[in-house]
């Protein structure tokens, strides 16, 4: 099966009443994921003779965060890490774990850094050995929850700096349009939609 053709089914999963054919809507989002600018893409749907304004587009592409949780996988064992991603002048930390075979077990993005949201990431990944870098907040939260805790600054824990790059590359693309002017809520539902793309396209 095709990217198009299994992107095309994870569409339907979301819009059961469909005005635009959802080939088209799996295209328009791939285009945006891409990188192409919203406006391109509203020219690439008019050229078919349909109508879908880059509002639309947006939506289409934020809905399918959503179905992030049918690429994350369960493992006991994890390698996590988080990185900073700015919106509307402050900071705020998007977290991500890997099994042992790189693929995503969570994502979670949160307005602060502590032991208190480390211990809500670690408790909703369901780890149970736990690998990250030096950070205070791993140590003390991996102890407070009864966890294993490892470190390792590289080997597998590369994997998840790895998916930050594409992350960032992405974002880099909206030339402070995005997502420094978004709500939080606009930025998590973004970056679960691109990860949920991203490990679709690569599978």
């Amino acid at each position: 099966m095709g990217v198009i053709e299994k992107l095309e089914q994870f569409i339907r999963k979301v819009y059961h009443r469909n005005k635009i054919p959802p080939r088209v809507k799996a295209k328009a989002v791939l285009l945006y994921h891409w990188g192409v600018a919203l406006r391109k893409v509203e020219r690439f749907i008019k050229a078919l003779g349909l109508r879908g304004s880059r509002e639309a587009i947006r939506q289409w592409y934020h809905r399918l965060s959503r179905l992030v949780e049918y690429v994350l996988k369960s493992s006991q064992e994890l390698y996590v890490d988080e990185t900073k991603i700015k919106g509307r002048r402050r900071l705020y930390y998007l977290w991500l774990a890997v099994d042992g075979n790189s693929r995503p077990c969570f994502v979670y993005l949160s307005r602060r850094r502590d032991t208190w949201t480390t211990k809500i990431v670690l408790s909703s990944s369901k780890g149970r050995v736990i690998t990250t870098d030096r950070g205070w907040w791993y140590r003390r939260a991996c102890r407070e929850l009864g966890l294993e805790w490892r470190h390792e600054t590289f080997g597998r824990r590369n994997a998840v700096e790895r998916l930050f790059f594409p992350v960032k590359h992405r974002l880099k693309g909206f030339y402070r349009r995005f997502p420094w002017n978004a709500k939080f809520e606009t930025i998590s539902s973004f970056l679960r939609a691109f990860i949920f793309l991203y490990y679709t396209l690569e599978g």
